[in-house]
């Protein structure tokens, strides 16, 4: 798969939450291998990928580029019951080359907040 005229990824099986591909660097185009861990940039919330959190493979299962044609990482994630469900996530657009390496853009920080009880 092409990403964005920049890189030639998915010609081989993801090792886990790790994609590769090679990438062009420089003006003349040279190619270079590159990756990138999803596990820094993609969770799972019951069940569900979310571009901005992280260690979605912490819970999923049959990680694997989907035949679609694009570059879509599907896997079964785990839900809150303990069940596992289909899931896909679209990369192709969270993704991009800067002089031949795979970065995440676009990544939205995340806040967990922890609320307690007044008077506590």
């Amino acid at each position: 798969m092409v990403l964005n005229g920049e890189a030639t990824v998915g010609g081989r099986p993801l090792k886990g939450p790790i994609l590769s591909g090679l990438c062009r660097k420089g003006d003349e185009g040279e190619r270079v291998e590159s990756s990138i861990d999803l596990d820094r940039v993609l969770g799972n919330h019951n069940g569900r990928f979310v571009w901005g959190f992280t260690d979605f493979s912490k819970t999923a299962r049959n990680i694997r580029y989907a035949p679609t044609g694009d570059l879509t990482v599907e896997a079964e994630l785990q839900t809150t019951t303990g069940t596992s469900v289909p899931a896909q996530f679209r990369v192709e657009d969270k993704i991009q080359v800067v002089d031949g390496v795979l970065t995440a853009k676009k990544v939205p920080a995340v806040l967990v907040l922890t609320i307690i009880p007044y008077g506590v």
